[in-house]
């Protein structure tokens, strides 16, 4: 089933927020491998996140139909060498669990991609657990490329899980044509499921 954009509201969170986006990230802890963090965090601790991301310039986005929260993401600087490598981005991005399967990180990535060199960033990276095949498959459908891989590094319940990383610039003229073509190519799947009255 097609999304139709003109159906969800697109912007940059808000403290308020916090409560959805927890709820939507505790369901990604609780799918093993798939999330760094094996606790599930606190309401404080998302709140935390989304001033952060505000003081430091990081944006991190809501999307929202008739005002439920469908999927949330962000993109930070990495974390090694934040001083030298401030300009490349950690994506990170959370969809309901209701909402899999839906298309949803084609809206977002969309989106991040028309947004994300303003805020200061030239590449962004994505560090998946080699388990995590939906967010593989994500990466490899937006043609990412895989710049790293980290064997046995994360330690989940005992178990060993490598961690592979997926990146690419947002100068790359290949990269940037073949999202300007999924564009041309989403917008005309709109018009013809839709018909007029879609957004620019």
């Amino acid at each position: 089933m097609a999304l139709n954009l003109a159906q969800f509201e697109w912007r940059l969170a808000r403290r308020d927020d916090a409560a959805d986006m927890l709820e939507i990230y505790n369901e990604s802890v609780d799918a093993a491998g798939h999330s760094p963090v094996v606790k599930e965090p606190v309401l404080a601790s998302m709140q935390w996140l989304v001033s952060m991301c505000g003081r430091c310039g990081f944006p991190i986005w809501t999307l929202r139909r008739e005002g439920e929260l469908v999927a949330w993401a962000m993109v930070r600087a990495i974390a090694w060498g934040p001083e030298v490598c401030a300009r490349a981005g950690d994506f990170s991005v959370y969809v309901a669990e209701r909402w899999q399967g839906r298309g949803v990180p084609m809206l977002i990535v969309r989106n991040v991609y028309c947004e994300v060199r303003r805020h200061g960033f030239d590449a962004i990276t994505c560090w998946i657990f080699s388990t995590n095949r939906k967010s593989l498959t994500v990466a490899r459908a937006f043609r990412m490329e895989k710049w790293g891989h980290l064997p046995c590094i994360a330690n989940i319940g005992g178990l060993a899980h490598d961690v592979e990383i997926w990146g690419i610039r947002l100068d790359d003229p290949k990269w940037s044509a073949y999202m300007e073509l999924l564009d041309i190519r989403h917008k005309r799947r709109q018009m013809r499921l839709f018909g007029a009255g879609m957004p620019p």
